[in-house]
């Protein structure tokens, strides 16, 4: 029952999501298309009006995305670490800047990087994930993990926030999404479960296609937890810089606090925080829970955004990419090369004309 209330309450939470955005990342889809797709430069009316005539595409739009990726492969960002204070060391930066590139070779968090950019650079929206994964999964004793770097394609269909977070980053988002599309065999296969059970789309979720003849959606739904935790502190009585914390949650843990008393420690201070976890689901679009994936490690959802040019109007979040302001241009230019091609196409021998 507790899970089928979480997968109801993810179903409401991504309609609230994916409506008040759906023009706009429809618009970043057209603009990938606009850019990458061959006759998708006469979509619309101008296709209709140009029926049966030539439509030439001249992409100039395609060549001018093709010269910002350059410009960002010869010009790549990447972290630096640095000691936040004293307490810190150039060695440990160093150490963690060691860390990060290996994680980053490894896991070809190049393919990542570029995918997410070029995607923001056409349509506005790109991603990534951040996933953590064992170093040796079949060693039951290493629990050693690193950082592996996944890329999200068609992020502007795909990847969706709770609507209510402002920063660019995410970080105060408390739930988001990442669709992914399976066959319908594949589906049945992995959960066990008939793509026919499900209702029909207009009852299951509004305005979104979890179903269709070909594949069915699911989604990796994540969200922020915060659990009331009370923090002692006690410090050994011959030595006042040695401290030690007990942090539990809701449990008793009064054996721990008599051993640290009978060590010879003496209570400080108490302090109320709260910690931050991430829960991973996995639901379909009827609102059931296929799988609980448990807490995993960070306390931020790793679902990394990337964006071209990012605004909010009316309270809703839009971006656009560097094809959105060449679209007209681009097909101004197409009708008058078609046109002159039409033109010259034409019999020049002249007809005479008689009273």
């Amino acid at each position: 029952m507790i899970k089928d209330d979480i997968g109801q309450k993810a179903l409401k939470r991504f309609t609230a999501a994916y409506e008040p955005v759906r023009d706009n990342r429809l618009q970043c889809l057209s603009d990938r298309r606009f850019c990458y797709e061959a006759g998708a430069q006469w979509e619309g009316g101008l296709e209709d009006q140009f029926a049966n005539r030539p439509r030439f595409e001249i992409n100039k739009v395609h060549l001018s995305i093709i010269r910002i990726q350059n410009e960002y492969a010869n010009n790549r960002i990447e972290p630096r670490f640095r000691p936040k204070d004293s307490a810190s060391s150039r060695e440990t930066a160093d150490t963690l800047a060691g860390l990060y590139r290996s994680d980053f070779q490894d896991s070809n968090g190049k393919e990542a990087f570029d995918n997410a950019f070029g995607e923001a650079c056409s349509g506005g929206i790109g991603a990534f994930k951040l996933c953590a994964e064992y170093e040796d999964e079949h060693d039951p004793e290493d629990e050693r993990q690193r950082i592996r770097f996944e890329p999200i394609v068609d992020a502007d269909q795909t990847v969706f926030f709770d609507n209510s977070s402002i920063r660019k980053d995410k970080a105060d988002a408390m739930w988001a999404f990442q669709i992914f599309s399976l066959s319908i065999e594949a589906f049945e296969e992995r959960f066990g479960k008939l793509a026919a059970s499900f209702d029909q789309v207009d009852n299951v979720n509004g305005i979104y296609e979890w179903i269709s003849n070909d594949v069915v959606r699911i989604a990796e739904y994540y969200e922020v937890e915060l659990k009331p935790q009370t923090v002692e502190t006690y410090a050994l009585k011959a030595d006042e810089s040695l401290v030690e914390y007990l942090t539990k949650e809701d449990e008793d843990y009064s054996e721990d606090r008599q051993e640290l008393i009978d060590r010879g420690f003496v209570f400080k201070k108490s302090k109320k925080i709260k910690t931050r976890k991430i829960h991973k689901y996995l639901i379909d679009g009827a609102g059931e829970v296929l799988e609980d994936c448990g807490y995993i490690a960070g306390k931020y959802i790793p679902l990394i955004m990337a964006y071209g040019k990012r605004v909010f109007i009316n309270g809703i979040e839009r971006a656009i990419g560097h094809v959105r302001i060449a679209r007209d241009p681009q097909q101004l230019y197409n009708m008058m090369v078609s046109a002159l091609a039409e033109s010259a196409a034409e019999s020049g021998i002249q007809v005479p004309i008689f009273t």
